[in-house]
């Protein structure tokens, strides 16, 4: 049986990490929105800041997750309103250039998904049945040269092995920071009874 002092030792140092991530986190987005509130395009296009930091700061936030209630809850509330002026402020300095995107693009390749169930689970039940899908994603050409949105298509299978014969399809229409998801779940498994 561990020690409660290792215990309390132990959840010390994990709010410590904490507080110090949300600190760090949430410096780095103020800093970001004074550089997209006061530099011109050129300059943000130059700056480390937007380019390297910003892209892996927003994939590590979308990473934390969502079944530690009190840990997601708390970054939830430092981290929403600095997102959301952020992407507010992406969103109205670059729409007028599509050439300029920061890098913020979606990319093509291999993607892993994770989808949490939509019933009345608990945070921790929900979190033990997160289902995982690979896919695959490629950029698709529009019909309309004008358009300001970028298409992916992809296809994908489960990596769960509780529903190995699940199948994904999936498309996205991205523009700038906003994307929307059309997604077509299939089993497979009466092809496999």
């Amino acid at each position: 049986e561990v020690e409660p002092r290792v215990i309390s030792g132990v959840r010390a140092w994990n709010r410590s990490l904490c507080a110090d991530g949300i600190a760090f986190t949430s410096e780095a987005l103020i800093q970001t929105i004074k550089v997209l509130t006061c530099e011109s395009i050129s300059s943000i296009e130059s700056s480390i800041l937007m380019t390297r930091l910003l892209p892996s700061l927003a994939s590590s936030i979308c990473l934390i997750p969502s079944c530690i209630p009190n840990l997601s809850a708390k970054y939830a509330m430092e981290f929403m309103p600095l997102v959301t002026r952020c992407a507010k402020l992406i969103d109205r300095k670059f729409s007028d250039d599509d050439d300029c995107r920061l890098g913020l693009d979606m990319k093509e390749g291999l993607w892993v998904l994770r989808a949490k169930s939509s019933s009345s689970e608990t945070d921790s039940q929900s979190c033990a049945n997160l289902k995982e899908y690979e896919v695959q994603l490629s950029r698709k050409s529009l019909e309309m040269h004008d358009s300001v949105y970028t298409i992916f298509k992809g296809e994908g299978k489960s990596k769960s092995s509780r529903s190995p014969h699940e199948t994904l399809s999936f498309t996205a229409a991205t523009c700038g920071t906003h994307i929307q998801i059309i997604e077509e779940w299939k089993s497979t498994d009466l092809q496999h009874s």
